[in-house]
């Protein structure tokens, strides 16, 4: 478990595409896990400062994909409406199903390009490929 709380590597294309998006958007984490852990490993990664907020499970009282999880998001970014709003995730269940059920757009980072159907609006392989999107 320690192991876990103290690792930080940086998805391919993380730190590429994290300046570019800070530059545009407020950018928000969502979580499930224990806060510290998932903020430190943040942190460590030096990804943290490019994050407004990070949500995380513990700390909101609720998991992902549950709706009660995105409601508790939203009510700490007062006048920004779902719609508005893009959720990016690697997990089809947690972040896709979780942010479409808010009306969120959202984009799919299949990293292990499984391929076949889905619900989100967008599938990337590569994080950087958010630029086209975004």
């Amino acid at each position: 478990k320690k192991a876990l709380h103290e690792s930080a590597v940086p998805v391919d294309g993380a730190m590429e595409i994290l300046p570019y998006l800070y530059g545009k958007y407020r950018l928000c984490a969502a979580s499930n896990g224990p806060y510290g852990q998932q903020v430190n490993r943040l942190q460590k990664a030096d990804m943290r400062k490019y994050f407004t907020y990070c949500f995380v499970s513990e700390q909101m009282g609720a998991e992902k994909p549950s709706r009660t999880f995105f409601e508790r998001c939203f009510g700490k970014l007062p006048g920004v409406r779902p719609e508005e709003t893009m959720m990016i995730g690697d997990s089809l269940t947690a972040d896709i199903a979780g942010g479409k059920c808010m009306g969120m757009k959202t984009c799919w980072y299949d990293r292990e390009q499984t391929g076949g159907f889905q619900e989100a609006d967008f599938i990337i392989q590569d994080l950087k490929l958010l630029k086209e999107i975004l």
